[in-house]
């Protein structure tokens, strides 16, 4: 009886440890549920991102049409400009001299330079009724295409609507095709900034005294879903965001009785009372209609003392790059890291995911962070600001995939200055070019420089690099000369053309493109007629 008792009770406690492990596990489906849901509510969020503003402004002597536009006062004469003098910014300019955005050489200087320091976007502001800032669009889309294609590099482009002149229904709708193009043409060779949570790209918006009118017109041309931001924190209906800019003191002074005194000035209540208003200036508005997306800002001083009197009035304005609080460039990015939703006291929460900053090479405004001859210091504290911006959003690092090497940052702008003499003296390989640049994004700054400033054992096609010009951490007493530039034509285009009887050196995937030349001839020029010329890529279908 003792052994059938016990035996009855083993066969219990099977049956019930099989019953058990049929049974639905309730709690752990519940929480398994519960954090799928919190998932979908953390991803509807943007990803964090750094924006990076760029302007298309520039050219050289060489090349054909105005010389030296954006670096000379638009109101003298072509001869006056091509001297060189009549400069209309401040400082000894860029640490590669003035330069021609229409030469890709020139933007990817710029490209590889804004992902050594961690920048996941470059954001263009774009007129869409200029040829010239079109062409530098389409010309840095093709660049930004080979740099992914080649060395798998994720900086990515996006752009800022910026018409002043398009005060009406008509001229807005007239821009909007041009500005969904170009949205195109990045999304069709992998470039376009696409926020993961969205699925669309965001345009960021200038258009303040026609903010309704805009919205309406993007809406209809541009992808659904578009995150659309309007300047300032104004005009939360008609958009999905607001992006914060700079407020410079005019003839030294603020119109702010609350602000700093002018050697301590940096704009910071602008940045406060931008985000005061934002948390509490949409109570009467319904809860879809109120943003809460908000990008912060970062930038390392003002200063257009030396723009013509058509741009400011003949009333200089002014944040200056050193105050006695510290450096600008430092006080912004703290004040944008230390953002917090609720800071505001309002119950309206804030989300900052994005922050801008501004600029990349404004210099007649002398807002660049772009390493100058006589300053770089903004343009090296960068890598360190966006490795705590991702740090803080529980990111490794840019999406560039940049930055990421241990040397000096001064190092990279050496490096990719070595490349861009090199490219424009026509003594590198296209080995040596891809093996400087992956160089470069791995994060071996010197290793880069040295294999750039080598050259190649094929002949010279034009004059040899000039010697880089020391980088200064500190700005010097006397700003130093900038290095000189050498003009050079544009490298061969990307045409479609049948393999036979032609040397190409790479072949993509999608879109498919061929850089190829017959042996002995010119390079071919055959392309879409759609496709702006000279450095139009082929579509897919033509490939």
């Amino acid at each position: 009886r003792w052994r059938r008792a016990r035996r009855r009770q083993s066969l219990r406690r099977i049956a019930r440890t099989r019953t058990l492990a049929m049974r639905p596990p309730t709690r752990t489906l519940s929480c398994f549920v519960l954090c799928c849901l919190l998932q979908l509510v953390v991803s509807s969020d943007p990803a964090p991102t750094i924006f990076l503003h760029y302007l298309p402004w520039y050219t050289g002597n060489a090349g054909g049409g105005r010389p030296r536009r954006g670096w000379c006062d638009a109101r003298l004469s072509d001869q006056e400009c091509a001297t060189g003098q009549n400069k209309q910014y401040i400082g000894g300019g860029p640490y590669v001299g003035e330069y021609d955005q229409r030469q890709s050489a020139v933007l990817e200087y710029h490209s590889l330079l804004a992902a050594a320091a961690g920048v996941d976007v470059i954001l263009v502001n774009v007129n869409p009724t200029s040829a010239f800032h079109l062409e530098v669009c389409h010309l840095l889309i093709d660049v930004l295409a080979e740099l992914h294609e080649l060395h798998a590099l994720n900086l990515s482009l996006a752009l800022s609507y910026d018409n002043s002149a398009a005060e009406t229904q008509p001229l807005i709708e007239a821009d909007m095709p041009v500005v969904a193009a170009l949205l195109a043409r990045a999304e069709q060779y992998g470039v376009s900034h696409v926020d993961p949570a969205s699925g669309a790209p965001a345009v960021f918006v200038w258009s303040e005294h026609a903010a309704a009118d805009v919205w309406s017109a993007m809406r209809d041309a541009l992808p659904p879903n578009t995150t659309l931001l309007a300047r300032n924190a104004v005009d939360f209906k008609p958009s999905d965001g607001n992006f914060f800019w700079l407020k410079p003191m005019r003839n030294g002074s603020s119109d702010d009785e609350r602000e700093d005194a002018p050697d301590a000035y940096w704009g910071r209540y602008y940045l406060l009372d931008s985000e005061w208003i934002a948390a509490n200036g949409q109570a009467d508005l319904l809860p879809h209609e109120r943003n809460s997306l908000i990008v912060g800002a970062a930038y390392p001083g003002f200063n257009d003392a030396a723009v013509p009197i058509y741009w400011n009035g003949g009333v200089p304005r002014l944040i200056p790059r050193v105050t006695s609080s510290g450096e600008t460039y430092a006080l912004t990015w703290e004040h944008t890291l230390s953002f917090s939703s609720r800071m505001s006291g309002s119950a309206q929460p804030l989300s900052m995911p994005w922050v801008q900053i501004i600029t990349w090479n404004d210099w007649p405004e002398g807002t660049a962070i772009e390493p100058a001859v006589d300053d770089a210091r903004a343009y090296a504290a960068t890598r360190e600001y966006a490795r705590r911006w991702h740090a803080q959003h529980h990111l490794g690092g840019g999406e560039s995939g940049g930055g990421s090497g241990d040397e000096d940052p001064m190092v990279a702008v050496e490096a990719a200055a070595a490349i861009l003499r090199a490219r424009q003296a026509g003594v590198i390989s296209h080995h040596t070019l891809i093996e400087a640049r992956q160089l470069l994004l791995s994060g071996r700054y010197a290793d880069a420089n040295a294999t750039a400033t080598v050259p190649d054992a094929a002949p010279s096609l034009a004059q040899p690099p000039v010697p880089p010009t020391p980088l200064p951490t500190q700005p010097p007493t006397q700003p130093l000369p900038p290095p000189a530039m050498v003009p050079s034509p544009e490298p061969a285009v990307r045409p479609r053309v049948d393999l036979a009887g032609f040397e190409c050196s790479h072949v993509s995937a999608a879109p498919r493109w061929r850089r190829c030349q017959r042996t002995g001839e010119a390079p071919q020029t055959r392309c879409d007629a759609a496709i702006p010329k000279p450095h139009g890529f082929c579509t897919s279908t033509e490939a």
